[in-house]
């Protein structure tokens, strides 16, 4: 899958930025996240990264690992995401199991809540052909969390940083498709906090 994700880089200076043209992150007890943004490279390339679970895990911020398991239902691939992140003193560590179903090009993901720690979790990834041989990718997500999430953090710290981690992501997502190396992200280590951390 990597492969055909890096069969060749775009020429020198014909490279534009990968560009938002919509985010929105709303946090109350539940995330809802809706993206659309404009990738300099093709469908094929895109939708190749996005399928796969390596360069997933390289992608997202928070992720420290994503895995395929067993047990998916028919049609389906079952991922397990496992992600960390800090917003001050709190650092979560949760794990999302998903069921991804091809749709119309893209997919859907389906959280499995006994596996996961989410109680619901719904994500749709399209991905679209654009002019000049760009892809437009759109995302729509609700995903509900069983963690507590101590006042002081509040929606508003929480919002703006899956913001910048959805950013992040477009970008990396750009420049793995076109070929170019990503690395990991840097993540900061978590802070010890006896009963703030999960």
């Amino acid at each position: 899958m990597l492969a055909a994700a890096l069969v060749c880089a775009l020429l020198p200076g014909s490279a534009r930025a990968a560009e938002i043209e919509w985010l929105s992150v709303r946090y109350a007890d539940a995330l809802d996240l809706d993206l659309r943004a404009l990738i300099d490279a093709p469908v094929p390339r895109v939708a190749a990264v996005l399928d796969s679970p390596r360069d997933l895990a390289l992608l997202l911020p928070g992720a420290r690992s994503v895995r395929v398991l067993a047990g998916a239902p028919a049609g389906a691939r079952r991922l397990r995401i496992r992600l960390q992140g800090c917003l001050l003193f709190f650092c979560p560590s949760l794990t999302d199991v998903m069921d991804l179903h091809p749709d119309r090009g893209g997919f859907v993901g389906i959280t499995v809540p006994a596996l996961s720690d989410f109680s619901d979790g719904r994500l749709r990834w399209r991905y679209l052909a654009a002019p000049g041989g760009r892809t437009q990718l759109v995302l729509r997500a609700h995903l509900v969390p069983k963690i507590w999430v101590p006042p002081v953090i509040g929606p508003f710290l929480i919002e703006a940083k899956v913001r910048r981690q959805l950013q992040a992501t477009v970008r990396r997502l750009e420049r793995a498709a076109r070929g170019e190396p990503i690395r990991r992200p840097s993540r900061p280590a978590p802070v010890n906090i006896p009963g703030f951390n999960f």
